[in-house]
């Protein structure tokens, strides 16, 4: 299998392809032999698959690395909670998440994808209602 520069293609959503189910799932010790044998018989005359999915490398421009930094304050307050670092019912737990769903919505308006920008709505809400309760004052 020959490996272009700048992508890689796999046949790996055709349904009726050997070793795979009825959902196009293939057994894990036999994807990588099918893969081959899928490229070598679906090649079209360009050369490329005649259905086959192109992993393109990936451009990292400010909305990418705003959803990648912002993925890592989820991570960070996730491993910090459970190591005792960061507590929950603090006010720097819900800052971090808050921080977190505002990059992650900034780097959905370069790619928007309607559920995650639900469930980032909702961290970030969810985020502001636990940093309102650390900030007022109990009665």
């Amino acid at each position: 299998m020959s490996h272009d520069s700048e992508a890689v293609t796999a046949n790996i959503t055709a349904p009726n392809y050997p070793g795979a189910n009825h959902l196009g799932v293939c057994a894990p010790l036999s994807l990588r032999h099918s893969l081959r044998r899928n490229l070598r018989r679906f090649r079209g005359r360009s050369g490329a698959p005649a259905t086959s999915a192109t992993l393109m490398p990936m451009e990292f421009d400010p909305y990418t690395a705003c959803g990648i930094v912002g993925a890592g304050c989820f991570i960070f307050a996730y491993f910090a909670t459970l190591q005792g670092w960061l507590h929950a019912t603090g006010w720097r737990f819900p800052a971090v998440n808050l921080l977190g769903a505002a990059l992650v919505l900034v780097s959905l308006a370069d790619a928007w994808n309607l559920p995650s920008v639900v469930l980032e709505s909702f961290w970030a809400l969810i985020s502001v209602y636990g940093l309102l309760r650390r900030i007022r004052p109990r009665r």
